[in-house]
């Protein structure tokens, strides 16, 4: 599996999140915002759509969603736990690749490590 992210390229502009999963039967190459192909084998091969406009329409989006359920009174966020699980598994990569072994869920959220944060302007 390989992961790049590149938030913004030199004029400023989102690009560059991209999900590759090669296994021993086929590939999923993704681009956020652009292709989503499955490759197989000879007769298995899938184009899937394109969104050049996901960044624009998916702010938009989220913003109606929220400013709905606010003036609606609704409270559930339903974004809130695949963005908790999301956050935690980058920290459950994280800490396996600077340890050097697996680590299960159980651990890394027993674990007392205070993480600094780099905020650095490159």
């Amino acid at each position: 599996m390989t992961f790049s992210s590149r938030q913004f390229d030199a004029q400023g502009a989102p690009e560059g999140i991209k999900f590759d999963l090669y296994g021993s039967k086929g590939a999923l190459l993704s681009e956020y915002g652009g292709n989503v192909i499955i490759r197989g084998g000879a007769d298995t091969f899938y184009r899937g759509g394109e969104n050049r406009e996901l960044y624009r329409t998916g702010i938009s989006e989220n913003m109606t969603t929220f400013h709905k359920a606010i003036t609606e009174g609704d409270f559930t966020n339903p974004t809130l736990e695949p963005s908790l699980t999301s956050n935690l598994t980058s920290l459950l990569v994280r800490s396996a690749a600077y340890k050097g072994h697996m680590v299960t869920w159980q651990e890394l959220l027993a674990d007392k490590e205070v993480l600094a944060q780099i905020l650095k302007v490159c």
